[in-house]
């Protein structure tokens, strides 16, 4: 399709719709009205073999991994990003676990039915990364999703080439880790490009046991694309299957109910302080087995309609399974469910169509909208073979099926008021429907066909089917005023809703018609510069930012260790802060970065249904008040060798714990903590004579937390529940990872 010059405007906003699959260039974010940030695949890489795009997102500021087995890409985790979350780290009392839209090549992968929506070993490994693109807040309609309550993070795979090349990596290191990858591009055949990445990485926990407790995560992406002269076409595939067994959480201090032995046992006080910081019960005591397993596909389609306007299409298939087996005999022996077989299946389908039509050289209205729906079923059998139950003669059921149809349709006008001032306002108006059906008594019937089960101690989900369906606006506004060729200004406001965390729908008494969506109002003010030559530095880049969240009708679950029944505390928090961010290169050997966030929130109410107590004025649990990142890199070069040498500083300041036990926000602080670490790469045509077709190799030599620091990535205070105590109020936490070192080897062809 040839239809003559496309209009400049049309095709700028074009180019920028497809950065879906590209890392934003400084260019392109000093001229949005949003406030967003990147990671680049060199920052990636400095977080080792076995880490992902999303350990690499704590480089940025106000942006916190917290895991129970941080250092792995095998294991789940949380990210804070300026309080709000989304993952999970099985840690009780987040503002919500489902308030940022992860997207992998510009399709979300958040779940539409569970409160924790997404699972972060879906993020391809480091070698299958190109980069990472962050927008922080609502952001405009044309790339908000049902999540973006707090932003929306696109991770960006490696993308098909013009031309052929081959790269594949070797690693081995700390805690039996071993990583193996190949990413292939064939380069243009015929008008295509196509790229293949395997990868699998595999590790034994952090913990220090006779037990290893392994993860293990086998990847495999697919990405072909053929431009032609009227737009492009693109189409993907990524699976992944992940494994891994997790080991229990610790207490800090002892507890006389608590041994290594099981509940009021005889052995040794279980605890950081008498077991040691890195211990971990047995296997024959407590264990847990996470399954992760995703097939997904998708296409983009970009095509000129006219010279003035332009079509952008994306469809997508997702099909998601998530699988947990627990056995905790040791603390629950008298339970009759101390055993957990739970399994959550989902089917997302969606469809996003954006028209980006020039009037004129001053106005591009983009409008257009998107339409998923999706099916879960959440299967959970609890039973106790030391009682005479097993999966055949269960002693909980609890079954459900939640469909869900999300949609939206939305219009955008970028305005340029001036050569430099841009304005770009907008409004998109989101749906959201909820069919909740409980299929625990079918279950049930299937078990026990007189439909009596005849163990008087089972125990079925007998909660009524529930519906919902709401409609909501949401304005959004964002202007650019481009003060200079490298520096801009820029403001917006925008608000965002998203549907109630679906455990709710599983909570009667609660009267449905009372839920409401949840809600956030969001400002940023900011500054950015971009430029050369600037204060004695041959680059520099520089950015300043000030951000406001009001978030309502929150829904703050407290689940029951053991158990799938779910309470909720209801309130409503102001978070607020500064973004501060410099890089720069001094001249062709030293560069450096350095960013800074300070972040305040607070609940403005929040009602604990645990003890009908309010907890106003409380601050917000599980997110540091303050981090702080810097390093400094030397690049020497030798005949056929370029050496960089990166050593780096990450700071995190404290946060505030919740209390399981009230089902609350407290003010006690968890411990702040300092993480240096040491990056050495040797990209190296020493071995070109021996390997044929060798462009170069890498040798890489990473040296996390080098000063061994001891700290805890995550803390809270127990109900007693955890371990079945009847005390309670003391803290048991997951360890962050010890001293840790890496070696990679990367041959290129």
């Amino acid at each position: 399709m040839n239809l003559g010059t496309v209009n400049a405007n049309v095709k700028k906003n074009s180019q920028e719709r497809s950065s879906d699959s590209s890392v934003m260039t400084e260019k392109k974010k000093l001229a949005t009205t949003q406030t967003v940030k990147t990671v680049s695949k060199s920052s990636i890489s400095l977080f080792g073999p076995d880490a992902g795009g999303m350990q690499a997102l704590s480089i940025l500021p106000n942006v916190e991994i917290s895991s129970y087995n941080a250092s792995s890409v095998s294991s789940r985790s949380t990210i804070s990003m300026r309080g709000l979350k989304v993952g999970w780290n099985s840690i009780p009392g987040d503002l919500e676990t489902n308030a940022i839209t992860t997207e992998l090549d510009g399709i979300p992968l958040n779940s539409l039915n569970q409160g924790t929506g997404w699972h972060s070993p879906e993020v391809p490994i480091g070698s299958l990364m190109a980069g990472t693109n962050v927008i922080q807040g609502p952001g405009n309609p044309d790339t908000h999703w049902y999540d973006s309550l707090g932003g929306t993070i696109n991770f960006i795979p490696v993308q098909p080439t013009a031309h052929a090349n081959t790269q594949i990596s070797l690693s081995g290191g700390s805690f039996d880790t071993n990583v193996i990858s190949a990413v292939h591009n064939t380069g243009e055949i015929d008008g295509w490009s196509t790229v293949i990445g395997l990868a699998h990485a595999g590790s034994h926990s952090i913990r220090k046991t006779s037990d290893v407790w392994p993860s293990n995560t086998y990847q495999l992406y697919v990405k072909t694309k053929k431009t032609f002269a009227g737009g492009s076409f693109s189409a993907g595939a990524y699976a992944i299957n992940n494994d891994e067994l997790r080991p229990n959480m610790i207490p800090l201090v002892p507890n006389s109910e608590i041994h290594v032995d099981g509940l009021n046992g005889s052995g040794p006080l279980y605890s950081q302080q008498t077991t040691g910081f890195y211990s971990a019960l047995p296997q024959s005591v407590w264990w847990k087995h996470n399954y992760v397993k995703d097939y997904m596909a998708w296409s983009h389609l970009h095509l000129d309609l006219s010279p003035t306007l332009r079509l952008s299409n994306s469809i997508w298939f997702r099909n998601g399974n998530i699988y947990h087996h627990r056995v905790n005999t040791g603390y629950d022996a008298g339970s009759t469910t101390n055993v957990e077989n739970y399994h959550e299946h989902s089917y997302n389908l969606g469809d996003k169509v954006v028209f980006d039509q020039a009037i004129g050289d001053t106005n591009l209205v983009s409008f257009g909208g998107w339409l998923i729906m999706a099916k879960a079923r959440s299967n959970y059998l609890g039973y106790a073979p030391t009682l005479g139950y097993h999966n055949y003669n269960p002693a909980a059921v609890y079954f459900n099926t939640t469909y869900s149809t999300y949609s939206s349709a939305f219009i955008q006008d970028a305005i340029k008021l001036t050569p430099s001032l841009k304005i770009v306002p907008g409004i998109s108006v989101n749906g959201f429907q909820t069919d909740w059906v409980n299929n625990s008594y079918t279950e049930t019937l299937h078990l026990y066909p007189n439909g009596v089960p005849t163990d008087p101690n089972f125990s079925y989900d007998t909660n009524p089917n529930a519906s919902s369906n709401f409609l909501k606006t949401e304005p959004s506004i964002g202007i650019n005023w481009k003060l200079s060729k490298g520096m801009a200004v820029f403001a917006n406001y925008g608000i965002a809703y998203q549907n109630p965390t679906a455990g709710n729908y599983d909570n009667y008494p609660i009267d449905i018609s009372t839920l409401q969506p949840v809600r956030a109002a969001t400002y940023d003010l900011g500054w950015r510069f971009a430029g050369e030559h600037v204060l004695g530095l041959k680059r520099m880049t520089a950015s300043l930012e000030y951000f406001h969240t009001k978030m309502d009708h929150q829904t703050i679950p407290r689940n029951i260790a053991g158990s799938p029944v779910t309470t909720f505390g209801y309130g409503a928090a102001t978070l607020q802060g500064v973004d501060a961010q410099f890089s720069g290169d001094l001249d062709t050997h030293w560069s450096g970065f350095a960013n800074f966030g300070w972040l305040k929130s607070n609940w403005d109410s929040f009602f604990s249904t645990t003890n009908n107590t309010y907890y106003n004025g409380y601050p917000v649990s599980n997110s540091p008040s303050t981090t702080f990142n810097a390093g400094a890199s030397y690049k020497w070069y030798l005949s056929t060798s370029a050496i960089t040498t990166t050593l780096w500083d990450q700071y995190t300041g404290h946060s505030y714990l919740w209390d399981n036990n009230n089902g609350a926000p407290t003010n006690q602080q968890t411990p702040a903590y300092n993480l240096v670490n040491l990056s050495i790469s040797d990209d190296t045509r020493v071995f070109n004579h021996l390997i044929p077709g060798l462009k170069y190799a890498t040798v890489s030599l990473r040296v996390l937390n080098l000063l061994d620091k001891k700290y805890n990535s995550t803390e809270y205070i127990s109900s007693g529940g955890y371990f079945g105590t009847t005390s309670t109020g003391y803290i048991i936490a997951n360890p962050g990872a010890p001293r840790s070192l890496y070696l990679t080897v990367t041959a290129s062809f």
